[in-house]
């Protein structure tokens, strides 16, 4: 009897092993698998929040772009003007990799990003016109 229950003990600490130790090393290993086209989708992305980063340097650090904490916020002259011309080139650099894109995931992701910043375009254009600038020195 006292056999069955050291047996018992010994299969519930090795369970309780196993449920501890050994079960975060598979989910990490788990977590660690990224598939390729993802990486190449998050490159991607990375460059189009890196053109715009330098606007507005003290907020990209959020969206996950590194290296512009000692920047400050861009107020010097044409901001509309350039950024603008940054939003047309991250079209350009986006629609060229459409169409070579052989993945459809990857596609995918490229159109949301076109879409996306045709959409910021239109709200910095409405903003522009319609927004009375203001800072809060």
């Amino acid at each position: 009897m006292q056999a069955k229950r050291r047996g018992r003990a010994i299969l519930a600490c090795l369970f309780l092993f196993l449920a501890t130790v050994a079960n975060p090393v598979f989910a990490q290993g788990a977590t660690n698998f990224t598939p390729e086209w993802v990486q190449r989708s998050n490159e991607i992305a990375y460059k189009v929040l890196e053109a715009s980063a330098r606007f507005t340097p003290e907020f990209s650090g959020q969206m996950g772009v590194d290296g512009l904490d000692e920047e400050i916020f861009d107020l010097k002259e044409n901001l509309y003007e350039r950024q603008m011309a940054v939003e047309e080139e991250k079209i350009a650099y986006l629609t060229g990799l459409l169409e070579t894109e052989e993945d459809p995931h990857v596609v995918q992701d490229i159109e949301i990003m076109i879409q996306a910043t045709r959409d910021n375009m239109e709200s910095t254009r409405i903003n522009h016109e319609r927004v009375l600038p203001y800072g809060n020195v």
